[in-house]
């Protein structure tokens, strides 16, 4: 019996699926639609219903093995079969597309796909989902490439950060709906929603930082007790964190005047050296 390994992320994972509606398309004789997971695959038009496969959705990366075992790659000197150049690019990202007008947000492949696995192909189970199958990786999250900082620019980029996130935890992820239908029992009460547009909301008045002044931490090496949180509105998408008090962030929705900021920097300098020079309080 095959055993998986648990998927990182479930809605980007391979799954085996059964083709059980095809329908025609506008503008094309050889390809026929088919709805899966929720998603519309476009496959040939000698698929027929009861086949079953593995599916792709959008936005999720191919591994580079299976991409050229199946000859996918649309550059050919990267695919097994150098004579056959398929439609993935380099990145090996399934996208959302448009083939002669009609929607294709998932990629629908025949099991024998799996077949250099060595996994015995009749065990594997409508439902199934997996990202490795008999160690071999299959596919994952597409991720964008972010730029690296060396060490001395990390350093160069560090922003304070004032809040812990054990404190403001992130938002749980949720499965799609259509990889769960199986655990819903008889005449289960539920409540659907639909998401239009948006994104995940998270608030909270939880203890913060405080950003110390240079004063502050001076006296503090002293072994004087300096308050070093406070409570503070904090804001955040899934992600993000939008702390509106943080000065240093920079919010995108609107920035204190730099007069404003250079003002308030040198008044700080000043109150700094005069609280050294023992002519403040």
């Amino acid at each position: 019996m095959i055993k998986f390994k648990e998927p990182e992320n479930k809605n980007y994972a391979a799954t085996i699926v059964r083709i059980d509606s095809l329908h025609p398309l506008d503008n094309s004789d050889n390809l026929l639609g088919t709805p899966l997971l929720g998603m519309q695959a476009v496959v040939s038009k000698d698929t027929q219903i009861g086949t079953i496969g593995v599916i792709f959705v959008s936005e999720t990366q191919l591994s580079d093995e299976y991409t050229a075992r199946n000859s996918l790659y649309r550059h050919h000197e990267f695919n097994e079969d150098k004579n056959k150049t398929g439609f993935i690019e380099d990145n090996r990202r399934v996208k959302a597309l448009k083939l002669r007008g009609n929607r294709s947000d998932a990629l629908f492949m025949p099991l024998s796909s799996l077949a250099y696995t060595k996994v015995n192909l009749s065990e594997l189970k409508v439902g199934d989902a997996f990202e490795e199958l008999n160690g071999y990786e299959i596919c994952k999250k597409y991720e964008v490439k972010h730029k690296t900082f060396s060490t001395h620019e990390k350093n160069k980029h560090k922003v304070f950060s004032r809040v812990d996130e054990k404190l403001f935890p992130r938002h749980y992820d949720t499965d799609q709906y259509y990889r769960v239908l199986d655990t819903f029992k008889p005449y289960t009460e539920i409540i659907v929603t639909q998401k239009l547009h948006g994104t995940l909301l998270r608030f909270s008045n939880i203890p913060v930082k405080r950003k110390l002044s240079l004063a502050e931490r001076l006296v503090s090496k002293l072994g004087v007790k300096v308050q070093t949180e406070e409570f503070a509105h904090v804001y955040g998408s899934n992600r993000v964190i939008k702390d509106a008090n943080n000065h240093n962030q920079n919010h995108f929705y609107g920035t204190i005047g730099l007069e404003h900021k250079n003002k308030t920097r040198i008044s700080r300098i000043k109150w700094t050296v005069l609280k050294l020079l023992g002519q403040l309080d």
